[in-house]
């Protein structure tokens, strides 16, 4: 019995056998090293994305409080000082839901 499990353990570590085994253990290494080098190439690539996302959050936040602050001190007297005038007849732009064109009515 002991000869037939021995048999086969010495082919495997036999000369024939060690080439592959070799060749199978170094694509494994490879194929690790190289999840592992981009699981770090991810998650550096995901610190940098977050890190922008807050800085272009923080920017339209600024903009945002810039645009209230403008919108808040617009009044007639202010855009009659900057020359706007009140149209006299208004106009209105007029889309059909079934249409992609846009007509003006005046």
């Amino acid at each position: 019995m002991q000869h037939i499990i021995t048999n086969p353990i010495k082919n495997i570590f036999s000369g024939s056998w060690n080439r592959y085994l070799l060749m199978a253990l170094v694509g494994m290494f490879a194929l690790y090293s190289f999840f592992i080098a981009r699981s770090v190439v991810a998650i550096n690539q995901r610190k940098t994305l977050y890190s922008e996302v807050r800085t272009s959050q923080a920017k339209v936040s600024d903009l945002e409080i810039k645009y209230f602050n403008l919108a808040s001190s617009i009044d007639i007297q202010k855009a009659a000082a900057l020359g706007f005038v009140e149209s006299k007849t208004p106009t209105f732009a007029y889309t059909h839901p079934d249409a992609d064109t846009v007509a003006l009515v005046r």
